[in-house]
């Protein structure tokens, strides 16, 4: 976060970072290791609720551009929440004084805080009260391990701090400056300092690299790598964090019902990328990049085929939507190529327009699939709930894809038009781009309408409660839009400065920030074709949530927390943090099976779609740093489900 500790010395900002402590052993302030108590035995932990408020005072780390770094006090409050509605709030020592990025970490760490300790984000009331100006995302470890201490009542050890992001899984992610910050530390006496795993050696402000835990032991401290909130939480209190029952990679498996019903619907996709392989190989014309799209389309059909041969359906019919929707961009893309020739030859430039009408009319049959999941009967179990905000999520995010589409088309046209029918680099990009949402649309569309039919009535009583709904969806939004707020300060404005392109561009030309932004604003999807209010548009609504949190978590995942460089299609050509990758999948995955042995536990059985989810995770981890990052997403959902069937299961 950035920092400044009164508005008459506005000279330089600070950036607040706090990190968290790693697996290893960790010291208290008299050099001894805690004591490894247990606040409850293991198992499915649910925290009790609280009766009167609580503070924990904690020193987060702050750095200036520039160099210089320091600690800076925050008190972070826990209380009862009698609303049931979610509060989490940022007390502010001056007008402004806290930045969006701050205010986002605070959300962030409060909905991880309750939900590592088996609850929600509407038990609590939160609150962090700073001084002078600040901003920042990287005191969320902190944060999180202190609400976890708020809730639980656990003493924090005072000379204790730390730094790193936290991400959907409750993995630390990476920040800048920990060199500044740990120098300001050991000045103030602290002695046990936390950074996020992988970032053991960094660059100071001078581009001198160092050594954190050497520094730290040069200052009389010891310093920890952390991979988790569970690890902040014992760097911060010297206690083991509660633990979770987790089940076993064989309790996530598809039932064989399920495996059948996916390996039909499978064929589907391998009839669709068959008509379009043909018809592409048929025309004889194609560039590298039409070339590499089909390559790619091939890889995944192939690949689906070795899923369904290991009995892996899942993952089968996963890779066989990815190998239709590249299949179908290749020969659009081919297309375009051939109306672009045409158009330059002849000088008719309307005919990239032809084209555009004629793909935008007969490509996708979204309000069809609409109809289709609208027209369901009302969910009689939480499994059939689970699948129909699943269901809805995709749905979604084709209408968000194919109005992307169409923008970028004609968008390009615009400019092709001011150009006076010269193509230029830009046009090309965004007339790439367009294509290729097309082929996401339709893979959302056909893949959503398959989805949904794919889960059981089994398990207790279930009572559809819109209102419950509404304040599931109110949680999981709120999220959303804390990280909606960090990509457009971080991320959309800095590409603005960068280019000089236009806002709108970039929240076009970024795939992750085009959907969680879409179905952010869920009223101008949904209006017209759900009545508001209806038990439909509660399934929506939380389905709109979903994505809208997952895909802008992505956004921040890939061009933050592990730094990844995609190719115009979506392939992955670098990633500048594996470490960090191969960490966050692994607590992913932990993450995700916590989440399913928790709906066993409550609803009593593990939702179909988390198993699905679960699978192709699995499988994606296994092919390549492209679906390794996929990989996260899919994990993700499968936690995500699991934890709204729990919640809906309370309500019931």
């Amino acid at each position: 976060m950035k920092r400044t500790l009164a508005r008459p010395l506005l000279v330089g900002t600070a950036w607040l970072m706090c990190a968290c402590p790693g697996p290893t052993n960790v010291l208290q302030s008299n050099g001894n290791p805690p004591p490894r108590r247990r606040l409850q035995p293991t198992g499915n932990y649910v925290a009790p609720l609280l009766t009167a408020e609580r503070t924990v005072r904690i020193g987060a780390l702050y750095y200036r551009r520039g160099g210089g770094g320091g600690v800076s006090t925050v008190k972070i409050r826990v209380g009862p929440n009698e609303d049931k509605l979610p509060e989490v709030g940022v007390l502010e020592q001056w007008t402004g004084g806290t930045g969006g990025q701050m205010k986002s970490s605070v959300w962030v760490a409060a909905f991880m805080a309750s939900s590592a300790l088996g609850r929600e984000l509407i038990d609590y009331r939160f609150s962090a009260s700073t001084r002078g100006f600040v901003d920042g995302p990287s005191a969320g470890a902190l944060f999180t391990a202190a609400m976890m201490a708020g809730i639980t009542g656990a003493r924090i050890n005072p000379k204790a701090t730390m730094t790193g992001t936290v991400n959907p899984d409750g993995s630390v992610g990476p920040v800048g400056g920990i060199a500044e910050k740990y120098k300001g530390a050991l000045k103030l006496g602290y002695k046990v300092l936390g950074y996020p795993v992988g970032q053991k050696v960094q660059k100071d402000h001078q581009g001198n690299l160092v050594d954190l835990e050497e520094l730290a032991e040069n200052g009389g401290a010891k310093a920890y790598p952390i991979a988790t909130i569970y690890d902040a939480y014992r760097l911060l209190t010297g206690q083991q964090a509660p633990k979770r029952f987790i089940v076993s990679k064989v309790a996530m498996a598809m039932p064989q019902a399920a495996g059948v019903y996916l390996r039909r619907a499978a064929q589907k996709w391998r009839s669709i990328q068959l008509n379009y392989k043909t018809r592409f190989l048929q025309r004889r014309f194609a560039n590298r990049e039409a070339i590499r799209r089909f390559k790619i389309s091939q890889k995944y059909m192939k690949a689906a085929d070795t899923m369904a041969a290991g009995n892996k359906n899942a993952a089968a019919y996963e890779f066989a939507s990815r190998g239709a929707s590249y299949s179908f961009t290749t020969f659009h893309y081919q297309e375009f190529l051939m109306y672009l020739k045409a158009a330059l030859i002849t000088k008719k430039t309307n005919l990239i327009q032809v084209k555009a009408a004629k793909m935008f009319r007969g490509s996708v049959a979204s309000k069809r699939t609409f109809q289709k999941i609208r027209s369901l009967r009302k969910p009689s179990s939480v499994d059939e709930a689970i699948s129909h905000v699943a269901a809805y999520s995709l749905a979604l995010e084709n209408f968000a894809y194919l109005k992307g589409a169409k923008k970028l088309y004609f968008m390009a046209a615009v400019l092709k038009a001011r150009l006076k029918g010269k193509v230029s680099g830009s046009e090309l990009k965004m007339l790439s781009r367009s294509i290729l949402y097309m082929g996401v649309a339709q893979s959302k569309s056909l893949k959503a309408a398959h989805l949904v039919g794919l889960s059981t009535r089994s398990g207790k009583g279930f009572n559809l409660s819109g209102g419950r709904m509404k304040k599931i969806a109110m949680q999981v939004s709120s999220m959303a839009m804390a990280n909606l707020s960090y990509c457009d300060t971080v991320i959309i404005n800095s590409l603005v400065r960068r280019t000089r392109k236009p806002k709108a561009y970039w929240q076009l030309m970024l795939t992750n920030y085009l959907a969680a932004r879409s179905n952010a604003h869920i009223a101008r999807n949904l209006s017209s074709m759900i009545n508001k209010g209806s038990w439909q548009w509660s399934l929506a609504e939380l389905g709109a949530a979903v994505s809208s949190y997952l895909h802008s978590s992505m956004m921040l995942t890939k061009l933050y927390a592990v730094g990844a460089f995609a190719q115009m299609g979506g392939q992955v050509r670098t990633v500048r943090r594996a470490e960090a990758l191969l960490a966050m999948l692994r607590h992913a995955s932990i993450r995700a099976r916590q989440s399913a042995a928790r709906a066993q536990k409550t609803v009593g059985y593990i939702p179909l779609m988390s198993r699905y989810f679960f699978e192709v995770g699995e499988a994606m981890r296994k092919s390549g740093q492209t679906m390794q990052i996929k990989a996260l997403e899919m994990y993700w959902r499968s936690a995500l489900l699991s934890q709204i069937a729990v919640m809906l299961s309370r309500a019931s």
